[in-house]
């Protein structure tokens, strides 16, 4: 919606940092497709609540097909995002499905808990949603382009069980978000201290590396994924080049090579 997205994507570019983009496709065309590619933009995310439209929500995958043609053969990497709760669970199999099998990188994860980190779901819909869950972990160990991490897999399924997970919130700290006012937020839900970027010390922001009272049933995905990462890196990366070995090991199993033929 930025009149000047391709110049802000340009100018980060230019600063050395890697910027993606979310969208919910409505806006998307063929010229900005290309401004973005000129730009260099890293990746776009297509973000959908469901496969088909309903009063509540035109945010869906069937309503911007029309506008992911223009994406078709981009240089642009895409992948996409579904929302996965009680009410959407058939369709959020139908949106998994859409992408993965076209080889879009694709997930679909749970909506945000509630205030109180409660999920709000009954026995029967919270087993429904962690076989989902159960059932992209294994698809991505398959090889398949399931776009997630096993730890926020993991990270959900405890969110159902109403479990926790141990780990330090970095919002502010090393993950942080800018509104369009330029003010400085912890994070999309969390919007304190909503002072003027510009005034943003590096104090202020090592000020922010402590447990948070919002962290416990945590949504912002993005925040939960960096903190885990920031609090224990090498875990973390052994446990994704485990599963990075496993996936190559499955499709050379599946797909053998030629000469071994």
């Amino acid at each position: 919606m930025h009149p000047d997205i391709v110049e802000v994507v340009r100018y980060c570019k230019e600063m050395g940092l890697w910027t993606s983009l979310s969208t919910n496709g409505f806006r998307l065309t063929p010229e900005l497709v290309r401004g973005l590619e000129a730009a260099r933009l890293d990746a776009l995310q297509v973000s959908v609540d469901r496969m088909t439209p309903i009063p509540s929500t035109r945010k869906a995958l069937k309503t911007v097909l029309p506008k992911l043609e223009h994406l078709r053969g981009s240089s642009i990497p895409v992948h996409l995002s579904g929302v996965l709760f009680s009410e959407t669970l058939s369709e959020s199999r139908e949106v998994l499905e859409y992408g993965l099998s076209r080889g879009i990188p694709t997930h679909t994860r749970l909506a945000h808990a509630g205030p109180d980190g409660g999920m709000r779901v009954a026995a029967g819909q919270r087993e429904a949603l962690e076989s989902f869950l159960d059932g992209m972990a294994d698809r991505k160990r398959r090889g398949e382009k399931v776009n997630t991490t096993g730890h926020i897999l993991d990270y959900q399924k405890s969110l159902l069980n109403g479990g926790g997970v141990e780990w330090t919130c970095v919002a502010g700290y090393k993950y942080f978000f800018v509104s369009a006012k330029g003010e400085f937020w912890l994070c999309s839900m969390n919007r304190r201290p909503a002072i003027d970027f510009m005034s943003v010390t590096p104090e202020l922001l090592r000020g922010y590396f402590h447990k948070k009272a919002c962290q416990e049933g945590c949504g912002v995905y993005c925040i939960v994924e960096t903190s885990m990462f920031c609090n224990r890196p090498f875990r973390f990366l052994w446990r994704e080049g485990r599963d990075l070995l496993r996936r190559n090991a499955a499709r050379l199993w599946d797909h053998p090579s030629k000469s071994s033929s």
